[in-house]
């Protein structure tokens, strides 16, 4: 196009920037040409023409123009801004990092040009400087409310909860309509605990941005969070719909319908799981769904140990970001004791609570000093009083972030550091990843490997980790004999009479019982259970008190199998001594079968309660076996469905037999490995011992057998 003679260049360009700012883009494009034409040098017109090209997607042409007015025209400090964020939007971080430090050396306080910064040196992993040009843009301009927000973003990957959230608490002041900043608190007061907070961010988020998918999936986890399961799913449906491939929200919701026993809408969301599942691992990309989720669910080995390798990756790269290194010093004194330290959010009314407990008071002083970091809340139970009691030096970490917590951990010269939580939930693996102790383990919280490159060893045992399964661990396995898994000797067992009518049970029938969490039912093993009560006349099964959806279920699914679901009984909740007193009045413990009983086989056992279990293909379905068999009671250890079904059903005809199981099951509280403690904390500790030789040598970890 020729501009016409008698043009006014000025006029031009205004009509050109009115196109532009109207959007449309073909018209200011063509408007520019023609002021060129006659100005062929004009630096504004140029960086004009750039920043058109690049809001059209063509960030080459956009860079050339951009770097044409940069040479044409006088230091201009806005110029080379939008050559940084064109450079950066072909992915080329170090050249933007460029193109911005030329731009604040022109003008120091120039605050966009100090968050531009800040965001590719994110992208670049220089989290610390990335964080001070995000304080350089605020206090330049104190309402600039997206350098705020991702000034939160930064020191919450660095654990600096406190900071985050008076980051996102700025950027929501500054611009109280900025949704992202107002779902960005709610998660960080979620994750703190504030959970009443937490939900009115996550709304106030959804007010301003109705179909923001990530606000809704937040407040479904967090009101899931609360026991409000019905709300929770209806928001994590929500984020489904709007954003059908977020991972996250697709995981919770298939938790939620785990815990709510609503196997059909399971069936359908855990294929579409699976398959996201395959594709993350296959491109080598952190999956959706976390390793427990997959771990209660799948039984492959090979698969949990992917899920967990992937998600641990992620906790080591934000560790590595952190810039934390220990150097130890080298040298140790002679014949100094080996310092343990157990880490754990736990240390309260919690089934590892319940059975690590009574093992501090039970290492050897003589060779051991037993250091507890307890990063969960003070629930005042006995349980924490136990373990506060119990190890030499009880420190609440629950207020430090990652960094100031590994230092700690470092400072008190911590020889073996156990986690004992893995991927459950309240876990500290940001601690761990930063490697504040030479050799460290993982233990009991979480069945499974961890799949992380920070943990030396796993603590378990032959049958839960056989050696054909080594390949499927991170670790080295250090396996003691009998069972992995410790118990207390000396948990109470209330003195409180019960009775079955007391209980809604039948006085005559035979009463199956299955006090597990509602999550680990599932429907082929819900299949048994239903032929055993149809073959059983009189016969009830026991369950606990879980959630309204889950108990409507589950009475559903039993009156879709022919059976009354009155024969359903739902025990409510009792404190842990008269739990175990109320388990004489059942017959026989059904176990699970893709997520054993855990602690739950250990409780029926310790109450004198005989459990039926199946042997799995993985760890989480292989632990009531372990348990069994550390029991000195093998035979009721199933190697099919087939097997379980026939022995339920045998058992429930055959009192004099099941009387002399009771017996036996007896006598393992006074006789069996599995509840003698002293005994379990002396092979612990040759493992551990054997864990610090190993290292002193200066080999490589490698297994242990015990």
């Amino acid at each position: 196009m020729t501009a016409r003679m008698g043009e006014d260049p000025e006029a031009l360009l205004r009509a050109a920037v009115e196109h532009h700012q109207a959007g449309r883009l073909p018209d200011a494009e063509a408007l520019y040409r023609r002021v060129l034409e006659t100005h062929p040098g004009n630096g504004q017109v140029l960086d004009l023409m750039g920043l058109l090209a690049h809001q059209a997607g063509r960030h080459e042409q956009a860079v050339a123009l951009f770097t044409e007015a940069i040479a044409k025209a006088p230091p201009n400090a806005h110029f080379l801004l939008n050559l940084g964020v064109a450079q950066k939007a072909l992915g080329r971080a170090p050249e933007a990092i460029a193109s911005y430090r030329r731009a604040l050396e022109i003008d120091p306080a120039y605050a966009a040009a100090h968050h531009n910064l800040g965001n590719a040196l994110v992208e670049t992993g220089d989290l610390d400087e990335a964080a001070g040009h995000y304080r350089r843009a605020v206090e330049t301009n104190p309402d600039y409310a997206e350098a705020h927000n991702n000034l939160g973003n930064v020191l919450k990957e660095q654990g600096l909860a406190e900071e985050a959230v008076a980051s996102y608490r700025h950027a929501v002041k500054a611009d109280p309509l900025f949704a992202e900043a107002n779902n960005n608190l709610g998660n960080m007061l979620m994750t703190g605990g504030e959970t009443e907070a937490a939900v009115e961010c996550f709304q106030r988020a959804l007010e301003i941005a109705p179909d923001f998918a990530a606000a809704h999936n937040n407040l479904g986890i967090t009101l899931a969070g609360q026991g409000k399961l019905a709300e929770a799913m209806a928001s994590l449906e929500r984020a489904l719909e709007l954003d059908p491939g977020h991972g996250e929200a697709a995981a919770g919701l298939l938790l939620l319908y785990q815990r709510a026993c609503w196997w059909e809408a399971m069936a359908a969301l855990g294929s579409k799981v699976d398959a996201a599942t395959a594709t993350a691992i296959a491109v080598d990309r952190q999956p959706g769904e976390t390793p427990f989720l997959n771990m209660t669910r799948c039984d492959d080995p090979a698969v949990n140990f992917d899920v967990a390798r992937l998600w641990s990756r992620g906790v080591g790269r934000r560790a590595a970001a952190l810039g934390t290194v220990f150097e130890r010093p080298p040298g140790r004194a002679e014949n100094k004791k080996i310092t343990l330290g157990y880490l754990s959010s736990d240390y309260r009314n919690h089934p590892v609570g319940h059975l690590i407990g009574g093992l501090f008071a039970e290492h050897d002083r003589e060779r051991f000093e037993v250091y507890a970091y307890s990063s969960g809340d003070d629930d005042a139970s006995a349980y924490r009083r136990k373990v506060e009691e119990g190890s030499d030096r009880f420190v609440d970490i629950s207020g430090l972030n990652d960094a100031e917590a590994a230092r700690r951990v470092f400072e008190d010269g911590i020889d073996i550091l156990i986690d004992v939580n893995g991927h459950t939930e309240g876990h500290r693996l940001g601690v761990a990843a930063l490697r504040p102790a030479p050799v460290q383990a993982t233990y009991l919280g979480f069945p499974g490997t961890s799949g992380a490159d920070f943990f030396d060893y796993v603590i378990t045992d032959a049958m839960v980790s056989p050696p054909d399964h080594a390949a499927f661990y991170s670790e080295a396995l250090a396996r003691l004999p009998h069972c992995y898994q410790v118990n207390d000797r000396s948990t109470p067992i209330s003195k409180k009479q019960f009775t079955r009518s007391g209980l809604d049970l039948p006085e005559d029938g035979f009463v199956y019982c299955s006090l597990n969490q509602a999550l680990k039912f599932e429907p082929v093993m819900f299949d048994v259970w239903m032929r055993l009560l149809d073959g059983v006349m009189g016969s009830v099964l026991w369950l606990l008190q879980a959630n309204v959806p889950a108990e409507d279920n589950l009475k559903r699914q039993a009156a879709a199998r022919g059976i009354d679901p009155a024969r359903l009984v739902f025990a409510r909740k009792l404190p842990k001594d008269e739990h175990l007193a109320r388990l004489g009045c059942s017959d026989l413990a059904l176990d699970t079968r893709v997520y054993n009983g855990h602690t739950s086989t250990s409780d029926a056992l310790w109450a004198g309660l005989p459990v039926v279990a199946l042997k799995g293909r993985h760890f989480a379905s292989r632990v009531s076996a372990s348990i069994l068999a550390a029991a000195g009671i093998p035979e009721l250890i199933a190697e099919g469905l087939e097997d379980y079904e026939a022995m339920a059903m045998r058992l429930a005809g055959a009192p004099d037999e099941l009387a002399a199981l009771r017996d036996r099951v007896g006598e393992c509280r006074r006789e069996a490995p599995l509840f003698d403690t002293p005994r379990f904390a002396g092979n612990l500790e040759r493992a551990y011992a054997r864990m610090w030789e190993i290292h002193e040598a200066g080999a490589a970890p490698r297994p242990i057998e015990i």
